[in-house]
């Protein structure tokens, strides 16, 4: 009895010290797109230093404070392009959700078990009820159980499941529930979507630009790629060690969620099916049960 009265009080650290990792490792990826305006910057600065009658000299760049003021401000314009671009990733991305995931529209009401498992738990968490989706059986085999979590600014959040999820059992159909509601609940997956393209920035602006900006943007991209790889598998194997414990607090019973944790894909499963900057907003198979 004394150890479950003190669960609670110890997830709450867990998941006060995850958000706290997951943010730092947020700032990191700031400075991956720092790599990104620095680069680009540099292939803008440096020949025009070396053209004729251009005004600029590598020692003026050094030494005059009106010209380092001039390419300060230059350097920040670029920056700020970059995180205006991340931003616009994450509100377009998260308002076509179902295009992304290829996924439709998931049509439940409250006498259906999982809709009604996910209602009640956010009613109790004094937070808004997710968008629902269902993955398309032709993007992930049906079987499969598992469900993607996304949160934005302003609340707006979206749970796509698998039709696999929609056909277990009910008591780990709950646990699936209190694992996604958890995850919006402390705003973990906040940071997760952050991640999602802040982490994996240059795959989001490759990836939207046309045929000559992929050219124009290869050197600058491939710089921040390679700052940004050093740390994007440290913050996936947080979520998957230590993002699930809070859920026991919704379920109040830890056999559903081992149960459930038996049947989920591990991530190199789900990286067949997924591009890897999707992966971290995927309820999977922890590491160590892998």
């Amino acid at each position: 009895m004394t150890a479950a009265r003190a669960l609670p009080d110890n997830i709450a650290r867990l998941q006060w010290n995850n958000q706290l990792k997951s943010g730092a490792l947020c700032v990191f990826f700031v400075a991956g797109m720092a790599v990104f305006a620095l680069t680009l910057f540099l292939m803008v600065a440096l020949p025009a230093s070396q053209a004729p009658d251009s005004g600029l000299s590598l020692p003026q760049m050094m030494h005059d404070p009106k010209m380092q003021l001039k390419l300060l401000r230059f350097f920040l314009k670029i920056f700020f392009f970059a995180g205006g671009m991340t931003l616009y990733f994450i509100y377009r991305d998260i308002k076509n959700i179902g295009v992304i995931f290829s996924a439709r529209p998931l049509t439940l009401h409250s006498s259906d078990t999982f809709y009604r498992a996910v209602e009640n738990m956010c009613i109790s968490r004094g937070i808004k009820m997710p968008a629902l989706y269902v993955f398309n059986h032709t993007v992930i085999p049906p079987q499969t159980v598992t469900a993607a979590v996304a949160q934005g600014v302003g609340g707006v959040s979206a749970l796509i499941v698998t039709e696999g999820a929609l056909k277990l059992a009910p008591p780990l159909q709950e646990a699936l529930a209190a694992q996604a509601v958890q995850r919006l609940y402390t705003k973990d997956t906040y940071f997760l979507t952050m991640y999602c393209f802040l982490g994996h920035f240059p795959f989001h602006a490759a990836r939207s630009a046309n045929v000559i900006a992929k050219y124009l943007f290869w050197l600058p991209l491939r710089a921040a790629e390679l700052v940004l790889a050093i740390a994007r598998p440290m913050i996936l194997n947080l979520r998957l060690q230590r993002l699930d414990a809070g859920a026991l607090e919704l379920t109040k019973d830890a056999a559903p969620l081992d149960a459930l944790a038996a049947q989920l894909p591990a991530m190199d499963t789900l990286e067949n099916y997924f591009y890897a900057p999707y992966l971290s907003l995927f309820i999977a198979k922890p590491q160590a049960a892998a």
